[in-house]
């Protein structure tokens, strides 16, 4: 399978849905099904205790032959965990998560982000979060990747572990070679790529990729 689109719970604009392709896999999480529904289409699995999206959601699912599965309100994973372990299991070459951020729940929104360091660290299967003019991934090193400017001005890494080590960037406004960024230090916020794509290394570590826009 090429790509699975989870939609979790959280905030998701018109905007976060249009990166939706029509050969996608979409699994909700709870709330997740609502923009969906609203936008016309429907998701070929929702997954969820449904305590948010509510009970009337599951009559609405059958009507429209959609699968899905109700998850106990007491567990030990969120939804949004449950539907990307589902994700997982359909081996897919790319996930993309939209709703897990913004909404009421701070806590949730934190958690999701660190769902991606889960997902980076037991499995090969790359995974963006993209919320609005926001898109995320998490980098372990070694690695080196090339990041296109796109629409988006900003990019910045904010190490997971305590320190990320050996950090070059190439192609952008402030130059990195092998730096040491540290966890709770801002030296990696607000870069900007001075080229159509920048390329970024690190040796060791774990670190958030961020690019945004503020317009």
């Amino acid at each position: 399978m090429k790509r699975v689109v989870v939609i979790a719970g959280g905030e998701v604009t018109q905007e976060d849905l249009h990166h939706i392709r029509p050969d996608d896999f979409l699994i909700t999480a709870d709330a997740g099904i609502e923009p969906l529904l609203d936008l016309g289409m429907n998701p070929h699995l929702a997954v969820g205790d449904f305590d948010t999206a509510g009970e009337e959601y599951l009559s609405k699912l059958e009507d429209l032959q959609i699968s899905y599965r109700t998850l106990p309100s007491e567990k030990d994973v969120t939804d949004t965990h449950f539907a990307l372990e589902e994700a997982i299991k359909l081996q897919p070459n790319e996930i993309l998560l939209l709703g897990a951020l913004g909404g009421a729940r701070f806590d949730h929104a934190l958690a999701n982000l660190y769902l991606l360091e889960w997902l980076a660290t037991t499995t090969s299967i790359p995974c963006t979060l993209v919320a609005g003019k926001n898109q995320i991934c998490l980098l372990i090193g070694p690695t080196t990747i090339c990041v296109t400017k796109g629409d988006t001005r900003y990019i910045s890494l904010l190490p997971c572990s305590s320190q990320v080590v050996g950090v070059t960037l190439k192609g952008f406004r402030y130059p990195l070679n092998d730096a040491t960024l540290t966890r709770g230090l801002s030296l990696g916020v607000s870069n900007e790529i001075t080229q159509e794509s920048g390329e970024i290394t690190i040796h060791s570590g774990k670190c958030f990729c961020i690019q945004s826009a503020d317009f």
